[in-house]
């Protein structure tokens, strides 16, 4: 993809292939320079690519790109199209850098920038008539004019997305209701985490989808934060990692590193549902990354102006609770953070051959091995980690409906519904126990 800050990076494609992973090759160009621009896969094997600016911060020409294009491949070559969305939206957003982008099982397009966000269908950029608007964000502690993308950079995503033991083959849209959390932000939107509900239907004549919302729903945090990652767990939780519990991000941004891990438990009733983990050594902040490994744990990577003599440390002190970088700048260590839940007694998936494709809407057995006496009481799909500036823009879970478990060995599950669910891929399957123990992965594709 493109992601430089100079040209020809600004909008040059480059694609790397599965029979030579070493290889970079160059795939055309876009027909709009993109600086920190999202990208996600859509159903039919498109890539749309969003926002972004044309220059970096600063420099002539400089502008938000108030448009998307579409990327593909085909037997005739590669191809773009490029689609426009409403200027009264982006001009909202200083950069519309790194836009929270991520796909609705009905197909469109979500977007959500520092304060709202639209519904889009990808094919033409037009935003749904019937609730294609978020309601505000409450004017409040959580403060709605806060700059909640890059620089301050708050994790967006899905919550992971629960297919219902209802679901039968055909259904095309079984779940009635996603929804969607931003973590962190600018000033005091550092403190809260906002959760919005989005109900989906169909228009039961045109069968366009239609919007509706519920209230949105904000938590306070352990403590400040931003610039962090937050990875979903095979049992339902979730991790905070890396990040500031002060500053921005970018060449002139200092930051106040926070070095502790947050576990959120949706299960727990709310106010109960953080909980402060482990502490790490190593601070990251520009430009760190955390991904779901497929052994269970959370790799932490990267990190960058982290020169103890530009940073601000407040409550914890260099070289007592944190070991700075030898190499002044960039952090060149990686961590390896195991959640409590990944040290019990563990479940293991025996038939790793039988399940390594699967189909849409297939039903499937997961046989598996385990001494203890709990039971297997989710199945979840985890979509590949493409994580950068504390956005993972392909963070996707989703939770298999169980059909039969015997208990004794082997689970029944069924595979989501259409590409619009979980687009064509390879993901991570894990089983987790009632006592929140969860496997170690395992690699299929979804085709």
């Amino acid at each position: 993809g493109a992601c430089g800050a100079f040209n020809p990076g600004l909008s040059n494609i480059r694609l790397v292939t599965g029979s030579d992973p070493t290889k970079v090759n160059y795939a055309g160009a876009m027909a709009y320079p993109r600086f920190y621009p999202s990208a996600i896969a859509l159903p039919d094997g498109r890539a749309m690519v969003l926002g972004g600016s044309t220059t970096v911060d600063g420099m002539a020409g400089f502008k938000a790109n108030s448009n998307f294009e579409l990327f593909s491949r085909t037997k005739f070559g590669n191809n773009i199209e490029v689609k426009f969305i409403p200027e009264t939206f982006v001009n909202r957003l200083k950069g519309f850098w790194y836009p929270f982008l991520t796909l609705l099982p009905t197909g469109d397009a979500f977007i959500f920038g520092d304060q709202d966000g639209i519904i889009v269908d990808p094919n033409t950029g037009q935003v749904r008539t019937k609730g294609g608007t978020t309601p505000p964000i409450p004017d409040s502690f959580a403060g709605k004019n806060f700059i909640r993308t890059y620089p301050h950079a708050a994790p967006a995503r899905l919550l992971p997305i629960e297919l219902p033991v209802t679901m039968q083959t055909g259904d095309d849209l079984p779940t009635k209701s996603v929804e969607f959390i931003i973590v962190g932000g600018q000033g005091e939107a550092m403190k809260y985490s906002l959760r919005l509900k989005i109900n989906c239907a169909r228009d039961p004549v045109t069968k366009e989808p239609t919007y509706t919302y519920g209230n949105w729903v904000i938590e306070q945090m352990p403590g400040p934060r931003n610039q962090h990652m937050v990875v979903n767990l095979p049992n339902g939780k979730w991790v905070h990692l890396n990040g500031a519990k002060a500053g921005f991000q970018g060449d002139s941004g200092t930051a106040s590193p926070e070095v502790a891990a947050w576990e959120y438990d949706p299960s727990k009733l709310e106010g109960q549902r953080y909980k402060v983990l482990a502490k790490s050594r190593i601070m990251r902040l520009y430009h760190n990354t955390a991904c779901l490994l497929p052994d269970g744990r959370i790799g932490a990577f990267g990190s960058d102006r982290n020169d103890a003599n530009k940073v601000k440390f407040v409550g914890y002190q260099p070289g007592v609770d944190i070991d700075v970088s030898t190499y002044g700048d960039p952090e060149f260590r990686v961590d390896f953070f195991s959640h409590q839940d990944w040290y019990r007694n563990k479940p293991t998936i025996d038939n790793g051959d039988v399940a390594r494709q699967i189909t849409y809407g297939q039903v499937f057995d997961i046989s598996y091995s385990y001494g203890g006496s709990e039971t297997v009481t989710r199945v979840t799909l985890h979509a590949t980690c493409h994580a950068t500036h504390g956005a993972d823009m392909n963070q996707r879970t989703l939770v298999l409906p169980i059909k039969k478990n015997d208990v004794y060995g082997t689970v029944t599950v069924m595979a989501p519904p259409h590409a619009a669910y979980a687009p064509p891929a390879f993901y991570l399957l894990f089983i987790s126990l009632s006592n929140g123990a969860f496997s170690k992965g395992q690699w299929v594709k979804l085709a």
